[in-house]
């Protein structure tokens, strides 16, 4: 699950559109659908799931960023502009990202334009 994040052979930051607000939108959008789900359910059990669910993300977007800001030109000035990581204008501090890759590097797959 980890292992997936890969920066490409001249992968760009992009910083418009929903970018240019929260550095994980497709995560905003699932953090959406699972802390909604227990509400339109009325479960319990997707209640579970959710509080499940929210750890695990938070992970993989600190291995994301970590990854991103070891492999990919300019992400560190993309972390700067925007400073919210999934909801927006509520900060989500990129100095714990800075300080976990000077603890312990992350593995940065480069993958080459021809290679799909």
């Amino acid at each position: 699950m980890w292992e997936d994040i890969e920066v490409l052979e001249n992968q760009k930051v992009i910083d418009s559109g929903l970018y240019g607000i929260v550095r994980h939108p497709m995560y905003l959008a699932t953090t959406l659908l699972f802390m909604t789900m227990p509400i339109i359910l009325a479960s319990p059990l997707s209640f579970l799931v959710m509080l499940g669910y929210l750890p695990v993300i938070a992970k993989r977007i600190r291995n994301e960023e970590r990854v991103l800001l070891q492999g990919l030109k300019g992400y560190d000035k993309y972390l700067q502009k925007v400073k919210y990581k999934i909801i927006p204008f509520v900060v989500g501090s990129s100095a714990g990202v800075v300080r976990a890759i000077e603890r312990s590097p992350a593995r940065v797959r480069q993958k080459s334009a021809g290679h799909v």
